[in-house]
């Protein structure tokens, strides 16, 4: 029997939301459901190598992961943006691959699997605000005066929940960030494909995951298609699973969710996208561009901030977190009207079949 698609124009189609913890020893930050189902597909020879990122130094890459241990080694989030395409020109149209990616990168992975005997078994999407440029990592090690080559390996989510940003050299020295702090760096590395790009859930992927800020240490999981409830069933061995809903998405994301979908309409209109769209609310459309005149500032002045020391970066980090939802906090009301509207048509959509 088919399961019944839900679906929200925040987060697209699913058929399940959940959030689940791993009871593996070896997991990420927030509960390791990736790095767990990964390893459970491979062990049961449901696909021979994994697409995933894997760091070294300053530099995070793609790699093919076809060992249980590669895709432990490879836990984690690495707030780089990357490109898996060219690791994709030689995938093996008789082997089984899975592939975790960003949603921006879901469709043109989608079609170069169909031109391989759609080799690629499960792609998997993750929630996206917005990357960092390649060269933040590099220009941050040097603002804290740390050689290049001393730098023996970074984490953007290490320690406890909800981590950090936390290096560590050959030489001993360990710098840690926790993640409050640091989030500065998002504005000032946003390249500008992020700034222009609507897509927060990661909509066309098989699955979605993303952090479920309101337990800790658990992982939000978006069940969208058949394909993602079959690969499912091999992990819930090792997974503590809890029933989730856009509701939690909503309650813990409303701010990212109005910057990444609403927002996106004056963000574009600001780089000259030549598309027609239904007019925000005077308000939301003021702040939407407060907040895209906001990052372009911090870019501007990131030289100046990274010269900074730490407590003065924590101190106009809290700032400009509490002015952005003070001013953002009157959208919600908004969003809560569309969705309001939303519901309704799904109500007379429902009844009049």
């Amino acid at each position: 029997m088919m399961a019944t698609t839900n679906s929200s124009k925040y987060i697209g189609e699913y058929e399940k939301i959940i959030k689940c913890t791993s009871r593996r020893p070896a997991k990420g930050t927030s509960g390791g459901f990736t790095t767990t189902l990964l390893v459970n597909l491979m062990e049961a020879g449901q696909i021979d190598t994994a697409f995933v990122v894997d760091s070294e130094g300053t530099k995070s890459f793609y790699k093919e992961a076809t060992t249980v241990e590669e895709i432990i080694n490879c836990r984690g989030s690495k707030y780089q943006l990357l490109s898996p395409f060219p690791l994709l020109k030689n995938i093996d149209k008789n082997k089984k691959y899975a592939i975790v990616v960003l949603p921006c990168q879901v469709k043109k992975v989608r079609e170069i699997s169909k031109k391989n005997n759609n080799a690629i078994k499960l792609i998997i999407g993750l929630f996206c605000g917005f990357m960092l440029e390649r060269k933040a990592p590099d220009r941050l090690v040097k603002s804290l005066g740390i050689e290049k080559a001393d730098v023996k390996k970074i984490e953007y989510r290490g320690g406890k929940f909800p981590g950090g940003f936390k290096l560590q050299t050959h030489s001993g020295k360990t710098v840690f960030w926790p993640k409050k702090y640091y989030t500065l760096l998002n504005k000032m590395f946003a390249p500008k494909a992020c700034l222009a790009c609507p897509r927060f859930s990661a909509e066309s992927a098989d699955i979605a995951v993303g952090d479920a800020w309101e337990e800790v240490e658990y992982s939000r999981v978006i069940l969208r298609n058949e394909t993602a409830l079959k690969y499912f069933e091999y992990a819930k061995k090792d997974l503590v699973v809890k029933e989730s809903g856009f509701e939690d998405i909503y309650n813990t994301q409303w701010h990212l969710i109005q910057f990444k979908k609403r927002g996106v309409k004056v963000r574009r209109k600001v780089f000259n996208f030549r598309e027609k769209y239904d007019k925000l609310p005077l308000y939301e459309r003021l702040t939407s561009y407060f907040f895209v005149y906001e990052i372009f500032f911090f870019k501007k002045i990131r030289n100046l901030l990274l010269r900074m020391n730490f407590k003065t970066l924590f101190r106009i980090n809290q700032l400009i977190r509490k002015i952005d939802f003070f001013i953002g906090k009157f959208n919600k009301k908004y969003m809560e009207n569309s969705l309001k509207d939303e519901e309704k048509s799904g109500k007379e959509k429902n009844g009049s079949r």
